[in-house]
Order: C-alpha cells, then structure tokens, then sequence
C-alpha cells in the first residue's frame, strides 16, 4: 500500500475511535436523563388529570409577564435512539502473524 494512503487510512480510522468514543459518551450521558424525563411528565400528567381534567389547553402569565400556552401534557416514556454513521467500519480483534514462523 502506498504511504501517503497508509496515511490516511490510519488517520480515519483514528478519528473514527474518537468520534465513537464521544459519540458513547454524550449517549451515556442522554440515557441517564431518560428516568428523570419520564418521571416529570408523569408528575405533570397526574397535575394536569387533578386540576384540569376537562382542559387540553391553558393559557398563564408568568411573574415575569411572559404569556404561556401549555397543552395537556400526554403520557411518554423517555428514551434514547441512537444512530452513529460509520465513516470507518470496523471491528477490533486479534492478529496472529504466523507467516515469519522461526
């Protein structure tokens, strides 16, 4: 294989091992807030069917003044769904070199 080539591959598929790594890391991060989420909208669903049972909308001012239309919030579970394009496809494994047997 031709240097400059050789090159270039290894740099790929160097960025490749750093983009996965963070690409993991930011993915760890999202499932750990996925219980929270899910817990809060089932908090502010239960409020929602106590308070306002015949209402999809409400209108508030805030003390800030600032006008907030809020919709009836609807029951969800949160989840993360991941998808990484590969630029470099690969998989680790081992390597025997048995071909300079001595």
């Amino acid at each position: 294989m031709d240097k400059a080539i050789a090159k270039k591959l290894k740099q790929f598929t160097l960025d490749e091992i750093e983009y996965r790594k963070k690409w993991r890391e930011a993915v760890d991060i999202l499932q750990k807030l996925t219980q929270p989420i899910t817990d809060h909208n089932q908090k502010c669903c239960a409020f929602w069917h106590q308070h306002f049972p015949n209402d999809n909308e409400i209108t508030v001012i805030m003390d800030n003044n600032t006008v907030i239309k809020i919709n009836k919030p609807e029951r969800e579970v949160a989840k993360v769904e991941t998808f990484l394009p590969y630029g470099i496809d690969f998989t680790e494994c081992k390597l025997f070199d048995i071909s300079s047997e001595q």
